[in-house]
């Protein structure tokens, strides 16, 4: 017997991303909260764009390689302290 589940909604999806997601990669990039701010329009603009899938797996590798690019950017010596990530960049 197979059992059909349905994906998660966008707003499902947002939730899991600032209630889970994004405190395991800051705890895996190193990041303090205060260094990644990301907002619902950009989490639902990379949920939109960049995934296509019914789970939250390819949203996290996003996730991922945003606090990757934050850190090189930190690491290299440049005068930012904390990035805010909204729906315009």
């Amino acid at each position: 017997e197979i059992i059909e589940l349905n994906s998660y909604t966008i707003n499902e999806k947002i939730k899991i991303a600032k209630e889970h997601l994004v405190e395991v990669v800051l705890a895996q990039a190193g990041l303090k909260p205060d260094q990644f701010i990301i907002d619902d329009k950009a989490l639902e603009f990379i949920i939109k764009h960049y995934t296509a899938e019914a789970g939250v797996r390819s949203l996290k590798r996003n996730l991922d390689k945003i606090a990757r690019k934050i850190v090189t950017k930190i690491v290299s010596s440049e005068k930012i302290d904390k990035f805010v990530i909204d729906q315009n960049n």
